[in-house]
């Protein structure tokens, strides 16, 4: 008897698609222990990338992209298969304009991959890659985790393998990042909620815990209605980087 196989959450899923032309592609990554379709979820069912979204953007591709943070891969290894996922996605979509929003974890392993994209352009001439940096427009990223000399990973989680301060992958990744970040549009934000306190920006870990924060639970990237502050603060960011996007017709429409 042949078993079937159990639903994933990991990988690409495309949730809007527009009815006419794709002006860009809007990639959104879930952060430490969230879900690629829950944490974008509220309680009453609205998840806001396919609810929200395509009434403010109606020409962006929306897509999910989610990973396993229990399993035993690095963030290096979850950063190359984002890219890969986007190059498959994207194999010849000519700069289509990408925007990327992350929570957390998320936002770090965008970084990731764009960083992979361009020392793999750099140094092995790889086009697909840079296909990705180059049609990057911006990101968006939400509680989004920064590596800098004062922070240290938690013990003994495999996530984390080779991110100590002091780690040559993190010198690499914070140079190449600066360089990629001159030619962004990046948003870092918080998102505030009526009669709660507003959410650090910058988090690494839960304080005290020594635990990777899991932004999920404390409502980050998750807005319920239009009027939200943080969703009309992340939304007036997103429509303002289209405003960045020329020679629409250059773009294939799948």
């Amino acid at each position: 008897m042949t078993s079937t196989p159990k639903p994933t959450n990991n990988g690409p899923t495309i949730i809007h698609l527009p009815k006419g032309p794709i002006v860009a592609d809007v990639v959104l990554v879930h952060g430490y222990g969230g879900d690629r379709l829950a944490s974008w979820t509220s309680e009453d069912a609205i998840c806001w990338p396919r609810n929200l979204l395509p009434l403010d953007v109606p020409d962006a591709r929306v897509i999910l992209w989610g990973y396993d943070t229990s399993s035993a891969l690095t963030i290096d290894e979850h950063a190359h298969h984002l890219l890969l996922a986007l190059e498959d996605r994207r194999p010849a979509r000519r700069g289509r304009p990408l925007i990327f929003v992350g929570i957390s974890l998320g936002g770090l392993i965008i970084k990731q991959a764009l960083v992979l994209a361009v020392r793999r352009m750099t140094i092995e001439r790889d086009l697909r890659s840079w296909n990705v940096w180059r049609s990057t427009l911006g990101t968006m990223l939400i509680g989004t985790l920064r590596r800098d000399e004062k922070q240290n990973p938690p013990p003994g989680v495999k996530l984390f393998e080779g991110w100590g301060p002091e780690d040559e992958k993190v010198k690499v990744h914070r140079e190449t990042w600066a360089y990629i970040a001159k030619n962004l549009a990046s948003y870092q934000c918080c998102a505030e909620r009526p009669g709660r306190s507003p959410l650090p920006v910058e988090p690494d870990y839960v304080e005290g815990t020594g635990n990777p924060s899991t932004h999920e639970e404390l409502g980050f990237g998750i807005f319920t209605d239009r009027e939200d502050p943080g969703y009309q603060s992340l939304v007036q960011m997103m429509q303002h980087m289209f405003t960045f996007i020329v020679d629409e017709d250059e773009f294939y429409d799948e």
